[in-house]
């Protein structure tokens, strides 16, 4: 066989430090449910790309069928650039859990650069590392976030609140925008 086993084999995940990253969004969105709930959530996956925590893989379970979680995903949409097209896209019925609103995503969001804040918290004697907060790509402070006389809108800068669609009109797209 090609490939030797180890005597000395380090199999553990390497846990983002906390503080702000640059990162993808990667492939592996899908719909997990529970199996003794039946309550079901939507992952979204990302790996740092530069850094000491370089390679680092995090997850997001988003819940469906909240307007938590629904806020959650738009989010997601705006800070990794890609929010016009998926309203273009879609009529304004439409919401962020149905099917193909989901395969738009799956399309769509790997690859793309966003910025995340992690944070730490300890379980069963073990460090995980959870993503607190998203920014579009490059935003990696809390500068006029959450600060109505800094920010457009009170909840981001005006600058951050144009990357989005500057990202996504200068991405190269098909005839209907995908």
């Amino acid at each position: 066989m090609e490939v030797k086993g180890r005597e000395k084999a380090d199999w553990g995940f390497q846990t983002a430090e906390i503080g702000w990253h640059k990162c993808y969004i990667t492939e592996g969105i899908e719909i997990n449910t529970k199996e003794d709930t039946g309550k079901k959530t939507l992952l979204f996956q990302f790996e740092v790309f530069e850094g000491r925590s370089k390679g680092a893989k995090l997850r997001k379970y988003v819940p469906m069928g909240l307007d938590f979680g629904e806020q959650m995903v738009q989010d997601i949409l705006v800070c990794a650039g890609v929010a016009n097209a998926f309203e273009k896209k879609f009529p304004a019925n439409a919401t962020v859990f149905d099917e193909q609103v989901i395969d738009g995503m799956k399309m769509k969001l790997p690859g793309c650069e966003v910025s995340i804040k992690v944070t730490h918290r300890e379980y069963d004697g073990k460090t995980y590392a959870e993503i607190d907060r998203l920014r579009p790509a490059g935003v990696t402070d809390d500068e006029g976030y959450n600060n109505p006389e800094a920010a457009g809108n009170g909840t981001t800068p005006q600058s951050a609140q144009q990357q989005p669609v500057q990202a996504a009109a200068a991405a190269p797209t098909a005839t209907d925008g995908w």
